[in-house]
């Protein structure tokens, strides 16, 4: 048998209450999150390399994602050489179009492709971004999980951590009166030194008027973006604000396809693209999106899922920021380490090099 064939394959499904993996105050979230689902994929090769992928995501949609994986993407994945990522990726897409784009869909297909990068990078004795063709050995990255609903006091001490860890820029989030946010962008501006860049996040909370109005308050703060000032998914009001103003308005990790991503280019309403890696069908269509960027001269950036975006950053051409959120350290093994000048390098061990602490995520298997 070929070395390289896929003989086996095995999900997890866990449901993790917040006190695991929360390392903030518990008192404020205006998010609401009371769990998080964690789905694992590994595949098995004859000679018993193993690769492993996973993504996390917001309540209890992880079952789907788990079924998706044991029975349509699993099986299909037998018999068949592992060593080319990108063209098992064709077929699984291809597979998955019947369920729709989007979704469950795209959600299982980032799961696959990680563990299938994890595996032939692996197979190569390399870790991942080197095995991409590494460009950088390390990216940038911005301090985030701030809250609307800390105090500002927690906002303060927030910021000054990531500053003393090195980093040399932070994202806010705003969308409060504009009143409160006016008040709390000063107090971080005023207490950071001038050098540390400020980006801020609506979480897509505004309508298009709303946003509009605040461009003038934002941009007396020199904002090094804006992301998701309105609906994720609108892109002639993305258009439209980006009109309007200077500021750089960012956004993507709602979006999961990348005629999604094309169509945002296309009208001009993104400045900066930051698509989720467990969302927009893994490594392989992480990368397609940024190719499709570099084609337009537009930067990159990640979404969550740094253990793995840290990789495919160093890969990318236009790459420009990494998003840090210790949110969910807890649970790994092997998390991300800021480096002392704010940058993150990715693992060298073979593969992605993630490793879960399964004995403290075990009892949550659902």
């Amino acid at each position: 048998m070929n070395p390289d064939t896929i003989v086996a394959f095995r999900s997890k499904c866990y449901l993790l209450p917040r006190s695991l993996w929360w390392p903030f105050p518990e008192g404020v979230r205006s998010l609401p999150m009371a769990e998080i689902t964690l789905v694992t994929f590994e595949v098995e090769t004859a000679s018993g390399i193993r690769g492993v992928g996973y993504a996390q995501n917001r309540g209890r949609g992880g079952k789907p994602v788990q079924a998706t994986l044991d029975q349509l993407i699993g099986p299909a994945l037998i018999g068949h050489d592992y060593s080319h990522p990108s063209l098992l990726w064709e077929q699984m897409h291809g597979q998955l179009a019947r369920l729709g784009s989007g979704g469950v869909a795209s959600l299982a297909l980032s799961i696959a492709d990680i563990a299938l990068w994890d595996a032939a990078a692996i197979a190569m004795d390399r870790p991942l971004f080197r095995h991409l063709g590494a460009r950088r050995e390390s990216i940038p990255a911005y301090g985030s999980s701030f809250d609307r609903l800390y105090s500002d006091e927690e906002y303060l001490a927030t910021a000054r951590e990531y500053v003393a860890a090195g980093m040399r820029a932070v994202k806010v989030r705003v969308g409060l009166d504009p009143t409160d946010d006016y008040r709390r962008l000063s107090l971080v501006r005023e207490a950071l030194d001038p050098s540390v860049a400020l980006m801020v996040d609506a979480n897509a909370n505004w309508d298009l008027p709303t946003a509009l109005s605040r461009l003038p308050m934002l941009e007396e703060f020199g904002i090094s973006f804006l992301e998701e000032p309105t609906v994720a998914n609108d892109a002639e009001a993305f258009a439209e604000i980006q009109r309007h103003t200077t500021i750089p308005i960012a956004g993507g990790e709602n979006l999961y396809t990348l005629n999604d991503f094309r169509r945002f280019i296309e009208q001009r309403a993104l400045k900066i693209l930051q698509p989720d890696i467990g969302r927009i069908g893994g490594v392989t269509g992480w990368l397609r999106v940024a190719a499709l960027g570099a084609a337009f001269h537009l930067p990159v950036a990640s979404h969550l899922g740094q253990e793995v975006s840290v990789h495919v950053l160093c890969a990318a051409e236009n790459a420009t920021w990494l998003e840090y959120v210790p949110t969910f350290d807890p649970i790994f093994a092997t998390p991300v380490v800021v480096n002392g000048d704010g940058t993150i390098s990715p693992s060298e061990v073979p593969g992605i090099g993630v490793r879960f602490h399964d004995d403290l995520i075990e009892p949550y298997r659902i």
